[in-house]
């Protein structure tokens, strides 16, 4: 697509190859909905970063992605809450620096859940879709820490603060979290649910 990205979708059996979104903008970053039936996914199409919900059944020629975010700032790397009603991404859409949104599919406008002043990062749902875990930089160097807060950018809570970078996080199903960090530009230890341990070394 001239140098430009679609999003197709390959049947593993056939090996049939179909193309989603078909457009002349850049379409990136497709997540699939719980239910299989739809897909986020972001896109250049209205002149800037938005994300699009469309539905893997229909063709283009005839159903419209819908623009989720509308908003002339960049909207990007969505991802499905677990039950399929809402969406989280990244927007810096308040102020220049990436922050962590959630977003009813269905009702209301999406909610600032990091507010920091610096570029937060990774952001995922917990499994139970209740609260979400991003990394946020706590000075200029970009140092990391990992965040936990519920869907009300409320009670947010510091999980691991380390004087290294933290490079990688994830929910575990316990709702507690695993981080790796850095020192001197190699990965170094590991913390599992708040506690240090040298797990890793590399």
């Amino acid at each position: 697509n001239n140098g430009l990205n679609d999003i197709f979708l390959l049947d593993v059996d056939t090996r049939a190859i179909r193309n989603l979104t078909e457009h002349p903008a850049d379409d990136t970053e497709p997540a699939w909905s719980p239910d299989g039936s739809q897909i986020l996914f972001t896109s250049q199409r209205a002149g800037n970063s938005d994300i699009f919900l469309l539905d893997v059944a229909c063709e283009p020629a005839d159903c419209e992605p819908r623009n989720i975010t509308h908003n002339p700032a960049v909207d990007l790397l969505p991802q499905w809450s677990p039950d399929g009603t809402m969406i989280l991404f990244l927007s810096n859409r308040d102020g220049g620096d990436f922050d962590v949104f959630v977003q009813d599919l269905n009702v209301g406008e999406p909610v600032n859940i990091s507010a920091n002043h610096l570029d937060d990062t990774l952001p995922q749902w917990s499994p139970s879709g209740d609260e979400l875990l991003w990394l946020a930089p706590f000075n200029e160097r970009y140092d990391r820490r990992v965040i936990i807060g519920n869907l009300e950018g409320q009670h947010t809570q510091t999980l691991v603060d380390q004087n290294g970078s933290i490079v990688s996080a994830r929910c575990a199903a316990d709702h507690g979290a695993a981080a790796c960090y850095m020192h001197g530009g190699v990965v170094d230890n590991c913390i599992l649910n708040g506690v240090e341990d040298q797990i890793s070394s590399f």
